[in-house]
């Protein structure tokens, strides 16, 4: 059995508005799963994939999980990492640089794609444009630029045995 990019999407989308408590702790139903305090984004994604049914990110690609350059580094190092911005789509988990340093800041799961830019879902972000892009405080839809890419993964949406 597979799981599909919209079941994949709509576990995403089934923790809209989470937030980790109390504010500016970091603490989360994420990390606590993951067994690490700290910015969740990437535990976030790593928590979807496991619970989607997509596989366990952790043993796939890096035991580094929670760090978005540890993923960028992996990817890369496995000929994984997709660079070509345009080409990311619904499904896609896609890895931010927002500050101009070479170091990845965020990583979200794609949920629509246009020429002008992405929606994606993303944990550990602010809700607006206001805030923090890269450790926020709850899980929100956001509208990213294409520009801020650095890279993706289309993950394979096999089911494993958990």
């Amino acid at each position: 059995m597979s799981t599909t990019i919209d079941h994949f999407i709509a576990t995403a989308a089934s923790q809209l508005g989470i937030k980790e408590s109390p504010r500016g702790s970091n603490k989360t139903k994420y990390t606590r799963a993951y067994g690490f305090t700290g910015p969740w984004c990437a535990m976030f994604v790593w928590w979807v994939a496991l619970t989607a049914g997509a596989g366990d990110l952790r043993r796939t690609l890096t035991p580094s999980m929670a760090s978005c350059q540890a993923i960028h580094d992996a990817l890369r190092r496995r000929g994984l990492l997709r660079a070509n911005k345009r080409d990311a789509r619904p499904g896609d988990v896609v890895l931010f640089e927002f500050d101009g340093d070479p170091a990845d800041d965020h990583i979200g799961i794609v949920v629509s794609a246009s020429p002008s830019g992405l929606v994606t879902i993303e944990g550990n972000t602010s809700a607006g444009t206001s805030g923090s892009q890269s450790n926020g405080d709850g899980v929100y839809r956001r509208r990213r630029s294409r520009s801020w890419v650095r890279g993706f993964i289309r993950p394979a949406y096999v089911k494993t045995n958990l």
